[in-house]
Order: C-alpha cells, then structure tokens, then sequence
C-alpha cells in the first residue's frame, strides 16, 4: 500500500490533451472520470482500473461513442445530480428521444476529464487485481460517503487485510471530495 496516491491530469479522450498523448507505457493503476464544474474544479463521474490504464481508456472511449454506455445529462451532473439520458445498447430513454445518440454520446466523450495514478505492481496477477480493485472501491466509497453521485462499480469482496489512510493528492486542479483528503483504503 502506498500513503499518498497522485493523480494525474485532467487529460482529455482527444486533441491536444489527449490521454493517449500522455501515456507511452502500460499504467497499472486507478483512473477518474470527471466532469468540469468550474475553472479549476472537477466532480468524479466513474472510477476505474486496470492493468494497462491506456488500454482500458481507449475502449472506453470506443464504447462511450458507439453507445455501448449508459450516459446522464451533463448540465445535471456538473450540479450533483444524475439524469438518465442514454441506456446501453438501447439508445436515448424516451423523454430525450429528440436529442441525436450518436451526436449525444459524442459530446458526453468530448466533456470528460480523465485523471490517472499509477499503483505498484506486485508481480502476482491475482494480487494487482486485488489492490488495484481495492484502490477503486475506496475511492467510490469515499466520494459516495461524501454526498456524491457517481457511477459505482467498486466491490467490496476486495477489501481484505488492515484498512489504511491514503493522502489524494491532485497536483493544481481541486477533484471535489478528493483532492488532499485522506481515504480509507
């Protein structure tokens, strides 16, 4: 376990500040997605993990684009409040049926701020999964325990062994219910 986790970013899926600029290597480690509410801060939307963060990323932004996820209105999101809009492989839910999918998922993909850190790898598949998973679930719990809403997928099965307090650090921006809090990991 480390005792201060650094996040890294707001990086962006495309353009000049591209994620995918950023990363040269596989990443194991934890990622955010957030949506911009101010000059400077940032509210999570959905946390992540994997083995290869670059990776992870880009399908993600495949499947964002294509509709294979479930997308909230953005202006709700930036006040804390999740507004269904697009069903997975189903399309946008009936009060917003006006509003173009294809155009909608690209404009949710367009407005995502993506931060990452780096978690060691302890050479044990079955180990980094387990930290990393950890890692993720502390983070949602927090946000959660805060008053946030956010996509939750993080599992409790992972947490195993002694709890430890772990410093989010986030370099110059401010990540609402994050940045210089001491999570339980």
């Amino acid at each position: 376990m480390v005792s201060q986790l650094e996040f890294k970013g707001p990086f962006k899926f495309e353009g000049d500040s591209s994620i995918f600029n950023e990363i040269s290597k596989p990443i194991n480690g934890v990622y955010l997605w957030c949506i911009k509410i101010d000059d400077n801060s940032y509210r999570v939307y959905y946390v992540g993990e994997a083995i290869d963060v670059k990776n992870r990323l880009s399908n993600h932004l495949t499947n964002q684009i294509t509709g294979m996820y479930t997308g909230h209105c953005l202006e709700s999101l930036k006040k804390n409040i999740r507004i269904l809009m697009h069903r997975a492989n189903d399309g946008m839910i009936p009060r917003f049926s006006e509003v173009n999918r294809e155009q909608y998922n690209k404009e949710l993909a367009d407005n995502l701020y993506l931060f990452y850190s780096e978690l060691p790898v302890v050479n044990n598949k079955n180990d980094d999964k387990w930290l990393r998973c950890r890692y993720e679930t502390g983070i949602v719990m927090h946000i959660e325990n805060q008053g946030q809403n956010i996509v939750n997928v993080g599992h409790l099965r992972y947490w195993k062994g002694d709890k430890k307090k772990v410093k989010i650090v986030t370099s110059s921006v401010n990540i609402e219910s994050l940045s210089n809090e001491a999570i339980t990991i």
